[in-house]
């Protein structure tokens, strides 16, 4: 992925051409001087804003498989905090599966979503952890792709414990939400 526009490399956050509406909003200066090492509050600044529109993409996700979930047929709980591995606990029939929920809005060229499994989170210092994904955390992946589509698969089938693209892979998995119709 070239990241050359990038301001920080962040993926698209601030592109250069964005920078002067960026250090607005934030209220801080990206670069001191001629120093090309963005500043210290410029990069938490970043990282705050990220975490915040990252939370309300997962919130989204997190919506469409409770969705998902109830419109078939399972009884769907939220654990009471967010230090477990996954996000739903899902019951059905007398099962209950542990259900880890992404989403992902970056399409390549060959018109798949690239899905980040590894967790990323901050803490009181600022500084950014990465957990790697294992298929044993849980029982379930529920995805959710900026075009609408989802996907339910086992963590079984899923080897990686970085990312994995779905689009071309994966098909098999695909799910969709029963309308109101289709319920009555």
């Amino acid at each position: 992925m070239n990241r050359g526009n990038d301001v920080l490399g962040y993926g698209g956050i601030a592109k250069r051409s964005q920078r002067g509406a960026l250090e607005k909003l934030l209220g801080v200066k990206a670069h001191v001087g001629s120093n090309p090492t963005p500043s210290a509050k410029f990069q938490e600044r970043i990282c705050i804003m990220s975490n915040l529109y990252h939370a309300k993409q997962g919130n989204l996700g997190l919506t469409k498989a409770m969705d998902y979930f109830y419109t078939n047929g399972y009884n769907v709980a939220i654990p009471l905090n967010d230090t477990q591995p996954y996000d739903l606990v899902v019951e059905k029939n007398g099962i209950f599966s542990r259900v880890s929920v992404k989403t992902s809005r970056f399409k390549k060229n060959d018109k798949s979503y690239e899905v980040q499994l590894r967790n990323t989170g901050g803490n009181r210092t600022g500084k950014c952890r990465q957990v790697p994904f294992s298929n044993t955390s849980c029982d379930l992946l529920f995805i959710y792709t900026y075009d609408g589509c989802l996907y339910l698969i086992p963590s079984s089938e899923i080897k990686s414990t970085n990312c994995i693209c779905v689009g071309n892979k994966y098909t098999e998995y695909q799910v969709h939400i029963k309308s109101f119709s289709e319920l009555y």
